[in-house]
Parts: structure tokens; sequence; C-alpha cells
């Protein structure tokens, strides 16, 4: 039910606004300005009908309180007011408020005034929620698809570069090279998430079969790209798993990723997989920089921490794409962390 709050100094005019609204909204009162901001603050109502002319805090004063809190900056405000100069009216309109009834008022105008004020704002909610998800269709679909378009005709050019005359200035080339294939990585990260968003992979249907084996093989390659194989530790059981080998590689390379970037080179990155009953756990363990309780707690997509210390923070997408595939799958994903000192990333798969 929506909440309504009126705050009227005179007594009878504010019982007569209560009695008529607490049939269809829930009402909240109070009887001076000071008493209204405080409930408005803590109830955050739908919309606030508030008189005017009120000693200790007037209803401008209230308005424009109301309208530089976070919280209730937006909520719908009409003014109840005696006054029927066109001055005193856009006065108030100017502070923010939406509407005004002038005293006195009938009762249907009173109904009507709060249903238009709650429509009107339905509607506001609406198209700003249409442009909200506009914008995230062409985050998570168009803009990878035209990165990943670039990419590959870079990725192209400076190929035939490297292998001909003009791959004298190497150093240059191999740059440009890692550059784009990391533009190519983030581009697949933003394609993955778009279908898991939008339920376009699937659960897998048969048991991988051997997956510590893909799993070693996949971190070896991957520790080796990124300079860290000397730091790389494998003790894995031998399992099979309910997962594709495509999202198994990815699960390990984004996490094994993730273990070499926000660790030291020479400290060690360890990949442990142990068989529990029906679970089989995949640890990712290193002895990095390490995440706070808050950290973790917030975990997800375009979340950064420590910007101002940490340049290269990523999108946050691979975490959270590893979290989907492996919930798709019946699995779970875990962290613990004691900052500034280590962190292990558990993958929890079901074994058939």
């Amino acid at each position: 039910m929506k909440s309504i709050l009126v705050i009227e100094d005179v007594a009878i005019t504010r019982e007569l606004i209560v009695h008529t609204l607490k049939k269809e909204y829930t009402v909240l009162e109070a009887s001076n300005g000071i008493d209204g901001v405080r409930l408005a603050t803590e109830h955050v109502p739908n919309l606030i009908l508030c008189d005017i002319a009120m000693p200790d805090m007037d209803g401008y004063e209230v308005i424009s309180t109301i309208r530089k809190d976070e919280r209730t900056s937006d909520v719908p405000f009409i003014f109840l007011t005696a006054f029927d100069e066109r001055e005193a009216i856009r006065y108030g309109m100017t502070l923010g408020a939406d509407d005004y009834l002038t005293k006195p008022f009938s009762l249907d105008e009173l109904r009507d005034a709060v249903k238009a004020g709650l429509q009107k704002k339905a509607l506001h909610d609406q198209r700003l929620n249409q442009r909200m998800n506009e914008l995230r269709n062409n985050i998570t679909t168009a803009l990878p698809h035209e990165l990943r378009t670039v990419v590959m005709v870079l990725e192209g050019y400076l190929q035939v570069m490297m292998d001909g005359p003009e791959a004298d200035n190497q150093a240059l080339l191999d740059t440009m090279n890692s550059y784009a294939a990391r533009l190519h990585r983030l581009s697949d990260k933003f394609l993955w998430y778009t279908e898991l968003q939008t339920g376009a992979v699937k659960p897998a249907e048969a048991p991988l079969c051997s997956a510590d084996v893909i799993i070693s093989a996949i971190a070896k390659e991957n520790a080796s790209n990124l300079g860290r194989s000397d730091d790389l530790f494998m003790d894995l059981d031998a399992v099979d798993l309910c997962i594709t080998s495509e999202q198994i590689t990815l699960v390990v390379r984004e996490l094994l990723e993730n273990a070499c970037q926000y660790s030291e080179p020479g400290t060690p990155i360890k990949l442990i997989g142990h068989k529990h009953d029906t679970v089989y756990d995949l640890h990712f363990c290193d002895q990095g920089r390490g995440m706070t309780p808050e950290q973790i707690e917030n975990v997800g997509a375009f979340m950064q921490f420590e910007r101002d210390t940490y340049e290269q923070q990523g999108t946050g997408l691979g975490m959270v794409i590893v979290r989907r595939v492996l919930e798709l799958n019946g699995g779970q994903l875990d962290i613990t962390s004691e900052y500034d000192c280590s962190t292990n990333v558990v993958c929890r798969f079901s074994m058939p």
C-alpha cells in the first residue's frame, strides 16, 4: 500500500485529510515541519502533502530540506495553501513542489491531486527504468560486438606486420598485440555476461570426462602466458564434472588470472581440487592483497575497489561470470580472504 505523509499544523484539517486518505493509503501525520522532515527521512513516503504557513519551520523550509536529502529528493510534494497569489505558488514550484491545493478544497480535489501525483511519479519511474534498460542493453550487447570487430581486424593486421619485413620494431608490435588480445578478452567477457543474463547459456547435459586433466592443462597454459609458471602449485583429485569444456576453461582462466593479477610474482598460487562426498571443491589460493568482508560482499559486475591505490581494476565481470556459470551447473562460488595477506576462492561443483 502506498504511503502518504501529511504535514499540517491545524488539527481539524489534518484529521480530515488523514480520515479521507487512510481507506486507500497508509497515512503518516505530523503537526509541524520539524516532525514532518523527520518522518519523511525515516519512512520515505510515496507522496507528501504539506501546509505552507506553519510556525518554527514553514512549508518552504520543509521542501528545501527534503529536496536536499537523497532519500527524499524525488518524492512527489503537494503544497496545501491558503494563498492564492501567483507569486507564492510560483515560489513553491521553484523549490521543487509538484502541485498545490488551495484551501478550502473538496475531498474529491484532494483524492484527485494525490492520485495524479502518484501516477506522475510512476510514469517518471517507468520511463527512467526504460532508459536504464536501454543503456544496459547497449552496454551488454552492442558494445561487445563492436569491440570484437575492431579487435579482430587489429589483430589480423598486426599478425601480418609481425610476419613480414615490417617486424623490425618487434617490441612495439608485441606490445600492440598484447593490448589487442586484452581487448579481445574484454569483449569475450561482455558476450559471456550477455548470454548468461539472457539465458542463452545452458547447463551441461553430460559429465565432462577427466575434468582434472583439462583443469591442469588450462592452468599450466595460462600461468605460462602470465609469466607465473614457477609460482603455480597443483594438487588435483581425478574427477568427472557436469560442465562443458568451454565453461570449465572460462572458470579456471578467470580465477587464475585474478590470482596472478592481485599477487606479486614469486609468491605461490595454489590450485587444489579435492572430492568430498557428492561435491568437488576447486581452490584458487594466492598470497596477494586480499579483500575486506565488505569488498567480498560487493563483488559484482562493474564494481571496483581501491581505485586510487591500484590502477588496473578490470570490470568485475569475471567473478560474476564464474559465479553464474557455477550456479547454472548446480555449483557455487565462495570467497574467503584476509586483507593484505591472502585469498581463497572455492568453486564447488556437484559430482554426477
